[in-house]
């Protein structure tokens, strides 16, 4: 059943021939009025952008003395915004709907009939949904159509109803690129190990009102990869060390005054190809462990007495650390071996963090990890790397093999 209340508004001003009697009939909650029987009216709907001083309600323009009285400061002198230029107040009149009610989305005059009751016009107000949240604070929505000129009681019908959705979601867009290089960024790129990468948010559209809130998240990291973000102002952007071979994605958020918007991006690191990689990477940790703790380990490769080291690059050899990983590329020459060695600086207990070595044989990886009790001082002996298998030459410590692309992890690191 409807709830039908009326509110009365009598526009009457001494100078003004036309008068007409306002009679709002407020509809019951989500009840939509039924078009009465008469004679459509023809309306033209006149725009209503950049208007921001607008008063609640409905209001009968006959003349710009009319018009002012519809806004929040009436007087000449504060400038108010002059009425549409292509109406004939001689012979036209508009009709003004600005939503009653605070947090409303739009408000829509969609029919106007005559009949000898007067003029009838149906107007619907859309208001959030109801588990939605409510719309910032401003200018309320507002309609406005031009007629041809009449006295007559004017009867609102005046409907509320809630929008079925919250709107469309914002254009969440994220963007990755090698930082320092002066690209534009894209939502997946390919970098090798030992890059920093940025990430920026700020291409991110918001359908309702004004982005509020930036969520960053990296949901994905190759199997020992310790990078954290680092967030920028307000979110905006990120930035992460690529420290491991592997594929990483990256998850944004973006919140306007509506809703929540989401997307990706994805970082590939792959194994390179032309040169032979290992990695010197650590097990039983978490990626909230403060790394300056792990016990200092280098990763080392002799080829027949010159030792490549983190300190000590060759031209056969190079070793990049990155944060608390290293990863070394090797120059292949089926003709050599490689001795490859980790030296410990730090003693290390039982139940530590434990020092672990990938290698990639021909688009796959294994593991190797050195759980014993280490002495400062100390050297871990992996063996003699054949450079076309890429293993080692003891069998003791080859574990089995894993799909190179298999190796990642959920990295649960979540920033604002």
């Amino acid at each position: 059943m409807r709830r039908l209340s009326s509110i009365v508004l009598f526009a009457m001003l001494a100078f003004c021939t036309e008068q007409n009697r306002i009679f709002v009939h407020t509809e019951a909650m989500d009840d939509v009025a039924r078009p009465d029987v008469g004679d459509d009216i023809e309306v033209l709907h006149v725009p209503t952008d950049g208007y921001t001083t607008q008063k609640p309600g409905f209001y009968a323009i006959h003349s710009l003395s009319d018009w002012l009285l519809m806004w929040s400061d009436a007087r000449p002198d504060t400038n108010p915004p002059p009425p549409p230029q292509a109406i004939d107040f001689d012979q036209e009149m508009l009709f003004v709907a600005t939503a009653p009610t605070d947090g409303a989305k739009r408000i829509e005059i969609r029919k106007v009939i005559g009949s000898n009751s007067g003029i009838h016009v149906y107007v619907v107000e859309t208001l959030p949904g109801t588990t939605c949240p409510r719309k910032a604070a401003g200018p309320p929505p507002m309609d406005i159509v031009a007629f041809k000129s009449s006295p007559f009681d004017i009867h609102v019908h005046h409907d509320r109803v809630h929008a079925d959705d919250c709107g469309p979601p914002p254009d969440a867009i994220a963007t990755c690129r090698v930082a320092g290089s002066g690209t534009s960024g894209q939502n997946k790129i390919t970098v090798r190990a030992g890059q920093t990468i940025d990430c920026d948010a700020s291409a991110s559209k918001p359908r309702t009102g004004n982005i509020v809130d930036r969520n960053w998240q990296l949901t994905s990291a190759p199997t020992g990869s310790i990078t954290k973000l680092t967030v920028g102002n307000q979110g905006r952007g990120v930035t992460m060390a690529v420290d491991a071979w592997g594929t990483y994605v990256l998850s944004l958020q973006i919140r306007d005054e509506v809703r929540d918007g989401f997307t990706t991006a994805t970082i590939d690191a792959p194994p390179p190809t032309d040169t032979i990689p290992i990695e010197l990477q650590w097990a039983s940790t978490d990626r909230n462990d403060e790394t300056s703790m792990y016990p200092r380990v280098e990763l080392h490769v002799v080829d027949s007495g010159d030792d490549c080291g983190p300190a000590a690059a060759k031209t056969w050899c190079e070793v990049h650390p990155v944060g608390a990983i290293q990863n070394a590329e090797l120059k292949p020459d089926a003709n050599k071996s490689y001795r490859v060695y980790v030296s410990y600086q730090d003693f290390r207990l039982r139940g530590a963090p434990v020092a672990c070595v990938r290698t990639y044989p021909r688009g796959a990886s294994r593991l190797i990890c050195d759980e014993q009790q280490r002495q400062a001082g100390a050297v871990w002996e992996l063996g003699t790397l054949d450079p076309v298998t890429r293993t080692f030459g003891d069998a003791k410590t080859q574990p089995p093999l894993v799909d190179a692309g298999a190796p990642a992890h959920d990295a649960g690191n979540h920033h604002r």
